[in-house]
């Protein structure tokens, strides 16, 4: 008898609340029946005058005799005004405001309308639980109630509030419906919860058979009664209630089973329902578990074929999930679905990487040629049953000739993960172009970002000694790239992205397989000399480091020329300005490290190295002063190609100074005086070979450059060698200066008009 006066005041107070909302919803119902009744009468009101007028006129025209028609005629011709005239004209007056004030009235009425039924329902509803709750509290502790009389009136609870929700829905009150439902859903959850957690009153078998039971009611409830609000509270249920529901043992096999009943309960729905959320929901639900799972400290190599195996079971459910519906009906799939797909694979990929790679590293090959095999096998049902779906076919088919093309890196043990990533950002770029949509183009960017990211991580690419360009970091590192590059091309492809925000994705997309690229070739070659350092010596691998890096960005500059020359892509331009402003600095870098027993000079790799730097600055000069510019760099092309011949012939006189320094400075016979003539002629020579060839070819910036030089030795010869140099040298360091001096001026006064197009038909001299 304790317990059923506790029952009976629960019972009285949720009937209560129930009934007043109840009541409050027929009350709101019938004001706006009595508002729509009155609108409809004074529109009846405002249009009676329209209807006694008409028969008004039929009565005043009486015609009594035929014989007299013409003059029957005119009373029908005076009559004619008074129609226009008529009085039914007023009350369109009244009827105009009518509108106007009707207007903001069911505009009041509908707000008014979701304050009162959406926010008042579910307050009362929060506000009825919490009072529950508080009434509940008060009664434990004062022990009124034991435990299960608590989880009996909480189960009641719940039975009343379905029953009401259903009563509701019957007579329409659908938001009543789903928040009495849900409500009773959840207290049906809290109650399995208490039972197991709180006062261990079942044992965990039971209290995940109940939260199944209670998961599976709501998914069918939402099924029948179309609530999909309903079937995702559930099923977001089902998911939290193993992290609820633990004890914390280790009890694989029983989680897994119950996430196949989840998992089926949501093919259910996409069989009968289209609903997208609940196939999102089950998978991130399972992919939650599994992986909190498989990082705990739970899982050990004894339970592989226990994680294997149902990982497998995931994605053969998750692979069909999402097409079921579409295949049983032959319909054409959607975008989403594909979305779905590759996430799905990509999250196999990624945990049979971590089960299999540092234990089962042969398998893994296999695993994933497997995974291409279901996928073909998936294609081969597809196009059987929806052939019209040629977009679906084509991207399961890319999706598996992706798997099989990553199985074969894998095979040979190359990075995993940013090969993962790489692959997800491919499979969504080819994805996004067949649906046109900008969301998958935007997750394929993020994923080639991560997985640039990991491989940036894994650097440095070497710490022993390795065979160039066939290894497995240069590999990984060239199939990311190789990505990047498809990826740019897709987006470009794509028709959603004729946009100019959008073009900077794909352009964005190339600049980092470009990046990446020319890090990988940098650090291959980089690598090959320092992990030799031990074997070579540090300075002869630090000079031969040098120069193969030097050498490197000098082709990649000349690479950047040629695309740009042959396929007019303006970017390239920049990217060989970048690629010769990094050879520079190593350039610069490298001139404080000098060769060993510097016998011959001018034939030594780190000179050599720095001519074909200074070669490759020349050609780009030439070949960019040839090609067409964009219209957009119009106005750079003269300024680039002036940069570029000035850095040449700076860094040439700056190169061969410092061979001649390092050279003379080797040899004991040869003395400082002998050094300094020696540059202050090479420096005349230079000056002079330039003034020469900017008069053959009409260059007046080659002259300048001559000009300048020649200055420059000047300057050196009166500073440097009027006080270094003995007066034999010094004779004929200004002895040669002047000699080449007056030579240059002989030939720019003699040729100067006819190499410069001037006129001089005489062929005389030119006077100064």
């Amino acid at each position: 008898m304790q317990i059923l006066l506790p029952i009976a005041l629960i019972l009285l107070i949720f009937g209560g609340s129930i009934s007043g909302i109840i009541a409050l919803f027929l009350l709101r119902k019938l004001n706006q029946r009595m508002f729509d009744v009155e609108t409809l009468l004074q529109t009846v009101r405002t249009e009676k005058p329209f209807t006694t007028a008409i028969p008004a006129f039929p009565k005043t025209e009486t015609t009594s005799p035929p014989k007299t028609a013409t003059e029957k005629i005119q009373p029908t011709i005076e009559s004619t005004p008074p129609l226009r005239e008529e009085k039914p004209q007023p009350p369109p007056s009244p009827m105009r405001p009518l509108p106007l004030s009707s207007t903001p009235r069911s505009e009041s009425a509908s707000l008014e309308m979701i304050l009162g039924s959406k926010w008042l329902n579910w307050i009362g509803i929060v506000l009825l639980i919490f009072a529950m709750a508080f009434f509940l509290k008060y009664a434990y502790d004062n022990n009124w109630i034991g435990p299960l009389g608590r989880l009996c009136i909480g189960a009641l609870t719940g039975v009343v509030a379905l029953i009401i929700g259903e009563m509701a829905r019957k007579k329409e009150y659908n938001i009543l419906f789903h928040a009495l439902s849900g409500g009773g859903i959840a207290i049906f959850y809290v109650c399995t919860y208490f039972s197991f957690q709180v006062y261990q009153l079942t044992p965990p078998s039971v209290a995940f058979f109940l939260s199944i039971l209670v998961t599976m009611l709501s998914v069918a409830m939402g099924v029948i009664h179309n609530a999909r609000l309903l079937c995702l509270f559930g099923q977001i249920g089902g998911f939290l209630s193993p992290i609820l529901l633990s004890s914390g043992e280790n009890r694989p096999i029983a989680l897994f089973s119950y996430l196949l009943i989840l998992n089926f309960t949501a093919m259910g729905c996409a069989f009968f329902k289209q609903w997208r959320e609940i196939n999102t929901t089950a998978f991130f639900g399972t992919v939650v578990l599994y992986a909190s799972w498989l990082m705990s400290q739970h899982y050990d190599e004894s339970q592989f074929m226990i994680a294997f195996t149902f990982s497998t079971l995931f994605y053969f459910m998750f692979l069909i999930l999402p097409l079921l519906r579409s295949l049983v009906e032959r319909a054409p799939s959607s975008g989403e679905s594909l979305k779905l797909i590759v996430l799905t694979i990509f999250a196999a990929f990624v945990n049979y990487y971590h089960l299999l790679f540092e234990q089962h590293r042969t398998m893994l090959g296999f695993v994933v040629v497997a995974q291409a095999v279901t996928l073909l096998v998936v294609y081969a049902v597809w196009n059987r049953r929806c052939e019209s779906d040629r977009r679906t076919s084509a991207s399961l088919l890319v999706c598996a000739l992706a798997l099989v093309t990553a199985a074969i890196p894998i095979h040979l043990q190359f990075y995993g993960l940013p090969i993962a990533w790489a692959l997800e950002a491919v499979l969504f770029a080819y994805v996004g172009m067949q649906f046109e949509r900008k969301i998958m183009q935007l997750f394929a960017f993020g994923a080639i970002f991560l997985a640039a990211t990991a491989l940036l991580a894994n650097l440095p690419l070497h710490t022993v000694e390795f065979v160039p360009f066939f290894n497995r970091p240069f590999g990984s590192w060239a199939i990311v790239a190789v990505a990047c590059f498809i990826i740019s091309k897709l987006q470009q492809n794509c028709d959603a992205f004729n946009t100019e925000p959008w073009k900077r994705l794909s352009v964005t997309s190339l600049l980092i397989g470009i990046f990446l690229l020319c890090t990988l070739l940098h650090n291959e070659v980089s690598s090959f000399w320092n992990v030799r350092m031990d074997t070579i010596g540090v300075q002869t691998a630090s000079l031969y480091n040098d120069a193969s890096l030097i050498v490197l960005w000098a082709l990649i500059g000349l690479t950047f020329v040629e695309i740009s020359r042959r396929t007019g892509a303006s970017i390239c331009i920049p990217l060989a300005c970048v690629a010769w402003c990094i050879g520079l600095i190593l350039i610069f870098a490298s001139f404080g490290r000098q060769w060993p027993d510097h016998m011959f000079p001018f034939i030594d790799y780190p000179f050599l190295s720095r001519l074909l730097f200074t070669a490759s600055l020349g050609y780009g000069a030439y070949q960019y002063h040839k090609m067409p510019f964009p219209r957009s760099h119009a106005d750079l092309q003269i300024p680039i190609c002036s940069v570029l011949e000035t850095v040449a012939h700076g860094l040439f006189i700056v190169s061969l100074s410092y061979e001649i320094y390092s050279w003379t400075h080797s040899f004991e016979t040869i003395s400082s005086q002998h050094k300094h003539g020696i540059l202050s002629t090479c420096w005349s020579l230079y000056a002079l070979g330039l003034i020469v060839f900017g008069l053959k070819t009409r260059v007046q910036m080659r002259r300048i450059i001559g000009f300048i030089l020649f200055g420059v030795t000047i300057v050196k010869i009166l500073q440097i060698d009027m006080s270094l140099v003995q007066p034999v040298y010094r004779i004929l360091s200004f002895g040669a200066c002047g000699i080449l001096l007056i030579v240059a001026a002989f030939i720019y006064q003699r040729y100067a008009k006819l190499l410069l197009g001037e006129d001089d038909a005489d062929g005389k001299e030119v006077e100064s």
